[in-house]
């Protein structure tokens, strides 16, 4: 019962103004999935997985997959992408995918990108999941109606070797996906917009050693404020170690391998700082990267973001 009323809460986010998209704490190496300007900025066909296990040992506890794949066309000004995901917390399964195009301006020293998100969601309750402890009520005599919508998202990214600037929002649709009856009233839930800002740079100091530090700050309407701020640093051009502070809720413990020029894998480890702290044995993200076709005279900032 109570892992039921938890999927539920997190159902009707839109009804309690919670963020409703999955969370990554990799997002410096996985930008494509909040930001659809970001296709092509590797400049090389690229592939992303990322698994994310949260709040490890809890019963029902989210589980995030999602696959990215994008590369610049012939002239390199236009790229396109796409991506899919599933974020599955108990019986309660989201499912989707996005095309995306972006259009990039060619700066004197950077490029300006330009970028769009089409897709559709799909939203799922596998009641023989649920094991009820009681019956009679309507919520639990399954009244939430699923629902596979349409959605969009828009972003702008400014990039060179040396740093990063994005813009992005997302579900600009505002769609309803969910609803339930109660009291012979119909309550829905909405997608509600999400908007993110995002930066980095790239510094230099020494032959072998590069850092980078890097901030993502997200919002959604009548919901606080949440930042993302991390220190990372590249050794010898072979592997990332860095760390996070997600504000009011965990620290982040990461590294990245670059194996070769064109594959690279992440891990990273979520350290809980809320109330949750007790119940959970933290959360593990697992990221593997391909860069396909990409060459050495190509700029330096598909290594460094």
């Amino acid at each position: 019962m109570k892992r039921l009323i938890f999927i539920l809460i997190m159902l009707c986010g839109g009804m309690l103004y919670a963020q409703q998209d999955a969370l990554y704490s990799q997002y410096m190496f996985n930008q494509l999935v909040l930001n659809p300007a970001y296709t092509g900025a590797r400049d090389a066909f690229t592939v992303t997985l990322v698994h994310r296990h949260q709040w490890a040992g809890m019963d029902g506890a989210p589980r995030t997959y999602s696959l990215s794949v994008h590369s610049p066309l012939g002239d390199e000004r236009a790229a396109v992408g796409g991506y899919l995901y599933s974020d599955q917390i108990g019986p309660m399964q989201d499912l989707g995918g996005y095309g995306s195009f972006a259009y990039r301006i060619m700066l004197d020293n950077s490029k300006l990108s330009f970028g769009i998100q089409a897709g559709i969601r799909r939203y799922d309750i596998n009641w023989g999941l649920v094991n009820f402890n009681q019956s009679g009520d309507i919520i639990l005599n399954g009244q939430v109606k699923n629902s596979v919508i349409p959605d969009a998202n828009f972003g702008v990214y400014w990039y060179s070797d040396w740093f990063y600037l994005g813009l992005s929002s997302k579900h600009l649709l505002q769609n309803k996906y969910a609803e339930v009856v109660l009291d012979e009233k119909t309550v829905y839930s909405t997608l509600l917009r999400h908007f993110y800002a995002m930066g980095g740079i790239a510094v230099p100091v020494s032959d072998n050693i590069v850092l980078k530090p890097s901030a993502l700050v997200k919002y959604t309407q009548n919901a606080p404020v949440q930042l993302d701020v991390n220190l990372s640093a590249l050794f010898n051009d072979f592997f990332w170690i860095g760390a996070s502070y997600r504000t009011k809720q965990a620290f982040v413990a990461i590294l990245e391998f670059n194996i070769t020029d064109q594959i690279r894998i992440g891990y990273s480890y979520d350290l809980m700082f809320n109330e949750l702290r007790v119940y959970n044995k933290g959360s593990h993200e697992i990221m593997l990267g391909f860069d396909i076709g990409r060459s050495d005279s190509r700029m330096l900032s598909p290594r460094f973001f």
